[in-house]
């Protein structure tokens, strides 16, 4: 294992690591058309091992994808193959073997097998959720799969999330309050004991992507089955679950030195004073799950409000203050939910339990039926003598090298993620854009607040801006206009770097040109449902940094509903670099039915900000 891991560092330090791919597209459909499901019995023999590998490359490949914002052909294999009810197999699979044959051979394993072969059969679980948690990020890959692997999907969900609330921060607290360990102490840990440590590592980070898993099928319920939403809200009652997470997360411990440390990025890292209030990726995924439950009508009306209900969300007015909503804006609708239901709004028809109109359900079976035996110490004693006996230790020894070769890819993906978050430490992380609606002539109306994270893995990209230094800089407020699908709209300097040529002499010459030089860093995309479409004739005021620009807005608008007419998307641009050394560059994206409208003008607003770049003047912060 050191071998590896030295040699992985190694490649990862050369100049083309960030380059390399897992899989090319072919490979990746070849790969996803070959998988299929095994049998309990066949957990952990080389032909699951094998496609245990495959996975893992799978995984890592969709991972590039999505962090390089490039063709994901791999989530297009599993769509197009229909492969991900296979995925849900393999990780209740994983999850029953996990739960029944484990306990029976933890000290056959953590004594005679080796280390790598071992963790890989407790990996499994956390890698199959992983893949599956990039991959129902998008919506046609949540309709791919089948209505019965989605409502095992969300049980299996419903019973991590069990196990973060009941189990975890029991376990974080100790190891958090236990002595510092040297080098020597770690070393001589008995097998079993660090065999449990990983077990319980893995368990850990299977249970934090079933949050993610969870969020991203109620992002999509609409489309889905009846019996999806039903399973969620009703059987597994997974608002009131989530609840104790917010109470004590998990993903939060306190060391026995005092200090306050989060689970961030695979590691339990120490957070300082000020950054306490700052929200992890796992609080996000708690929150926005819990607003997708409770401040969507279709998921509220399913629940039985009952006094139980009633005063656990109750409990939620407590955690809203200006921190959190700032941090995360679309929960505003849920404090106003939550609002509405302290005040008796509607508690009449809710209050009444309503029978289901649901006749026909989907009952889940592929758990059922890997668990409908009894003979789990017989087959534990025959896997032992079998695929963990010694043919395990030959099988080892040739997959070695293509292990070797996903660690070369993970190393270089970090280390690419570490050159582009020092290009961008020491900014900001947040701009601040507020719309404002004009109500009439020089009054204007606040109309929505978004805040725009800065994509930091990510290189900024150099830019430069002329003016003339006769009539000096534009106007650092301007008017903001609908431009075309573009990344700018402020002219081809605004995008590209360019040398600016010398001012010649004369009186009918060009006057003297001043450059400033900038660099555009791009912003994480905004997710379309949760945003506040953008008035068609308004304001919009930026800050960031401490720096402010704003521009009066123009954008098209619709009589009616129907806005295929429209540009699918628009660029507007506010402020200028040459004129403050800030400028906003937001995208925005056509609403195919806007809820938006100006009952003055008679019109629908149709475009919602979706992402950008903001660009800033060297030395500016």
């Amino acid at each position: 294992m050191d071998a590896m891991v030295a040699r992985a560092q190694s490649g990862a330090a050369g100049p083309h690591a960030s380059s390399q791919v897992a899989l090319t597209a072919s490979e990746a459909e070849r790969a996803v058309q070959c998988l299929r499901t095994f049998d309990i019995e066949q957990y952990g023999t080389p032909a699951w091992l094998e496609q245990h590998d495959v996975l893992q490359q799978l995984n890592l490949q969709a991972h590039i994808n999505a962090q390089a914002h490039s063709d994901e052909f791999v989530k297009e294999a599993f769509v197009s193959h229909d492969r991900i009810t296979v995925l849900v197999r393999e990780l209740l699979v994983a999850e029953v073997w996990r739960e029944r044959v484990l306990p029976l051979l933890e000290r056959h394993l953590a004594g005679r097998l080796d280390s790598v072969t071992a963790y890989q059969l407790l990996y499994q679980e956390a890698a199959l959720a992983n893949l599956i948690e990039v991959l129902l990020y998008h919506r046609d890959a949540c309709e791919a799969a089948s209505e019965e692997a989605l409502v095992e999907l969300c049980d299996w969900c419903s019973r991590c999330i069990h196990y973060l609330a009941t189990q975890v921060h029991h376990q974080a607290e100790q190891q958090g309050s236990a002595p510092q360990r040297t080098a020597v102490e770690l070393a001589g840990r008995p097998p079993l004991e660090e065999f449990r440590e990983r077990a319980a590592e893995v368990r850990f980070g299977a249970a934090l992507c079933a949050l993610a898993i969870l969020r991203y099928i109620t992002d999509h319920a609409p489309q889905l089955s009846l019996s999806v939403l039903t399973r969620i809200v009703s059987s597994n009652d997974t608002a009131m679950a989530l609840l104790p997470l917010l109470d004590q997360p998990p993903w939060v411990r306190r060391s026995k030195a005092g200090a306050i440390e989060k689970f961030v990025g695979g590691s339990w890292r120490a957070v300082e004073p000020r950054e306490r209030h700052r929200l992890t990726q796992h609080d996000g995924q708690v929150w926005l799950l819990l607003h997708n439950l409770l401040a969507d009508g279709a998921a509220r009306s399913k629940m039985d409000m009952t006094d139980a209900r009633y005063e656990g969300l109750l409990r939620l007015k407590r955690h809203f203050n200006e921190v959190l909503l700032d941090q995360l804006p679309p929960l505003r609708n849920l404090q106003r939910v939550i609002d509405e239901l302290a005040f008796g709004v509607n508690n009449s028809q809710q209050s009444v339990a309503t029978p289901s109109r649901l006749i026909v359900e989907q009952v889940p079976t592929i758990r059922a039926g890997l668990l409908h035996r009894n003979d789990w110490r017989a087959l534990a004693e025959a896997q032992a003598a079998g695929q963990f006996g010694a043919e395990a230790q030959r099988v080892s020894q040739g997959r070695m090298e293509r292990l070797m070769q996903s660690f070369d890819l993970m190393c270089g993906m970090e280390e690419q993620g570490a050159s582009q978050n020092e290009a961008c430490s020491g900014l900001p992380d947040t701009v601040k854009v507020d719309a404002y609606r004009q109500a009439k002539p020089g009054v204007w109306e606040w109309w929505s607040t978004y805040s725009l994270q800065i994509n930091k893995e990510l290189v900024p990209e150099a830019v430069s801006s002329s003016t003339s230094s006769t009539t000096g800089a534009s106007k650092h407020a301007s008017t903001a206009r609908a431009g075309p699908e573009t990344p700018s709209s402020g002219g081809a300097d605004e995008n590209h770097p360019r040398q600016a040529s010398s001012a010649s002499g004369g009186s009918g010459g060009p006057p003297p040109v001043a450059v400033v030089n900038g660099k555009r860093y791009r912003l994480l995309p905004l997710s379309q449902s949760l945003q506040r479409a953008l008035p068609a004739n308004g304001k919009i005021t930026v800050l960031y940094g401490g720096h402010t620009c704003e521009a009066q807005l123009s954008l098209p608008a619709s009589e009616t509903r129907d806005t295929s007419a429209l540009a699918p998307a628009v660029w507007v641009t506010v402020g200028g670099l040459a004129a403050g050394g800030l400028a906003l560059q937001l995208k925005l994206q056509r609403l195919d039915k806007p809820c938006e409208r100006d009952k003055a003008a008679g019109v629908w607003y149709p475009y919602v900000p979706i992402g950008g770049a903001v660009t800033v003047a060297d030395g500016l912060l």
